[in-house]
């Protein structure tokens, strides 16, 4: 279930990236402006982050994606041979990584399992977050599904309850987890400011 640590380090901060999650933006960002290592720790000596996204969103915006890329379109006929347990949980590993078949669904604790990061910024204050601390006013979104795709995975979930129910309780760790980083002063928002000089 816990997928390796992917952090993007720098001199100043670190970027630990969770797919489906603006990572393909952030990482274009750290590319464009900075110099870094990618590792599979995260050092002590500065400040870390990571980006979080409402569980729904991020598994239509995700399962639409793996599906396309697999079979070119989403039907309930495939629908119903997904099994959710293995998408959901399946960690990934480095050789996945370097191909770039993973799944893009499995939960996003997942990939936060004994970190803690210094903050979070929600995948709807990226914008904001970009254009503070790398002068990007406008999100380059890469990676995207294409939204007529994930309309009709909605539509077919939303006629197999069933699928919808499973898929609901697997999200249901990551809708807590996020509620909870939502109180605290960890959640990052635009009146917070710059979090590194």
């Amino acid at each position: 279930m816990f997928n390796p640590i992917e952090s993007y380090c720098t001199d100043k901060f670190q970027y630990i990236l969770i797919h489906k999650n603006g990572c393909s933006t952030m990482v274009n960002a750290i590319n464009s402006n900075f110099k870094y290592t990618l590792n599979q720790f995260v050092y002590n000596d500065r400040p870390s982050f990571t980006i979080i996204r409402d569980p729904w969103e991020r598994t239509i915006s995700g399962l639409s994606y793996d599906l396309c890329r697999t079979f070119g379109d989403v039907t309930e006929e495939i629908i119903d041979e997904i099994d959710l347990h293995r998408i959901f949980y399946q960690p990934i590993n480095a050789r996945q990584r370097v191909t770039g078949f993973i799944s893009h669904v499995s939960v996003q604790t997942g990939y936060l399992f004994d970190i803690n990061p210094t903050f979070y910024i929600d995948l709807k204050n990226l914008s904001h977050f970009l254009n503070i601390h790398f002068g990007e006013s406008n999100t380059k979104v890469l990676n995207q599904s294409d939204n007529q795709i994930k309309t009709k995975l909605v539509n077919i979930l939303e006629k197999r309850s069933d699928i919808k129910d499973a898929i609901d309780k697997y999200l249901s760790i990551d809708y807590y987890f996020i509620e909870r980083i939502k109180n605290t002063e960890i959640f990052w928002d635009f009146s917070m400011g710059k979090m590194w000089k």
